[in-house]
């Protein structure tokens, strides 16, 4: 009988060892495979959108609103223009990690803003929103009382953020030609509304890190970038004019004897070039703190939002005999030096 060679039964195992290693290597491989497109996928693929949301969490951004550009009239008198103020916001969460005494806090706000304390400290614990703004287009005398009662109590969950306001000299003139802005300082109505890609200008921005309990790391990174304000918008308008027509208009409309006579319109025009010098229309209204009146002004019977001038619906009347005229003449109906007696009635 042969004997089998007793090294042929190593070898046959040695290489069915060597396909248990390699199918198990193997499946390690596949084992790992999700984990590394996973990791592909963070670090690779979305690593822009994780690294944004990163950055969110670790810093604060807060807008800094550009000041709009300025309206002058024909002698580069100021129209409209912008002063800084700055808009209150209180941070819940930031309040309740510094353990912020909110009663003394309402109180206190209350009074330097004019705000119910109740009203305030309701806001103070919500913490629903990050931010809750507690005053808008703070004047920055009284922004700065606020801003010396954080100082001195050291009180952390109060921030002030700088904006602009729109202010406009002469209040009641030319207050529908020039327009005005809303409460995110764009422009509505008017000049202030069709040139507001010129002088609306472009907000800047500051940056600063904060930690996990959302407040700011002292002798942390920030990044200031400056705000842009807009561009400046000159006008054909004769102010001193524009005052005439407007006091001339105020005086005589009223005093009509037809009952009929609510408003009306004037148009002054340079027969050289056809610039606008006035464009008055009767009743008018003041541009000053116009958003707290707006519900009394925009509910006015007499309309004095309304621009008589350019939105007022009239009969043609003897303006309309030049349409008539010319196409009779074009037309070869009347010959050019026919008489036409009208006598009135």
């Amino acid at each position: 009988m042969k004997k089998s060679h007793p090294y042929q039964r190593i070898r046959m195992d040695s290489g069915h060892h060597r396909r248990i290693l390699g199918m198990m290597a193997l499946l390690g491989v596949l084992a790992f495979v999700p984990v590394i497109l996973r990791l592909y996928r963070l670090m690779v693929a979305d690593y822009d959108y994780y690294s944004n949301m990163a950055l969110k969490n670790q810093s604060r951004s807060t807008a800094v609103t550009a000041h709009r550009g300025i309206i002058y009239d024909r002698n580069m008198n100021i129209l409209a223009a912008s002063r800084s103020v700055e808009n209150i916001y209180l941070n819940p969460r930031e309040l309740k990690q510094s353990k912020a005494d909110l009663d003394a806090l309402a109180q206190t706000l209350g009074q330097i803003l004019d705000k119910d304390p109740q009203w305030i400290r309701e806001k103070a614990v919500d913490t629903r929103l990050r931010y809750q703004q507690i005053a808008a287009g703070v004047e920055e005398e009284v922004a700065g009382v606020v801003r010396q009662y954080i100082n001195e109590n050291g009180v952390s969950g109060i921030h002030l953020e700088p904006g602009s306001r729109r202010y406009y000299p002469y209040g009641s003139l030319a207050s529908q030609v020039i327009g005005f802005t809303n409460a995110s300082n764009v422009g509505s109505e008017g000049i202030e509304a069709a040139y507001n890609s010129f002088l609306q200008g472009s907000s800047g921005r500051v940056v600063t890190t904060k930690g996990n309990n959302e407040m700011d790391m002292p002798f942390s990174y920030e990044n200031y970038v400056a705000a842009q304000e807009g561009c400046s918008v000159v006008l054909t308008l004769d102010i001193d004019l524009q005052k005439k027509v407007e006091d001339t208009m105020a005086y005589v409309i009223p005093n009509l004897p037809s009952q009929e006579a609510e408003g009306g319109a004037c148009v002054v025009l340079d027969v050289n070039t056809a610039e606008v010098l006035s464009c008055a229309s009767y009743p008018t209204y003041s541009l000053i703190d116009f958003q707290e009146d707006y519900d009394a002004i925009s509910t006015d019977p007499l309309s004095p939002m309304l621009n008589r001038a350019l939105q007022g619906v009239y009969p043609p009347g003897s303006t309309f005999k030049m349409v008539t005229g010319i196409a009779g003449l074009e037309e070869g109906v009347v010959p050019p030096l026919t008489e036409i007696w009208d006598s009135g009635r």
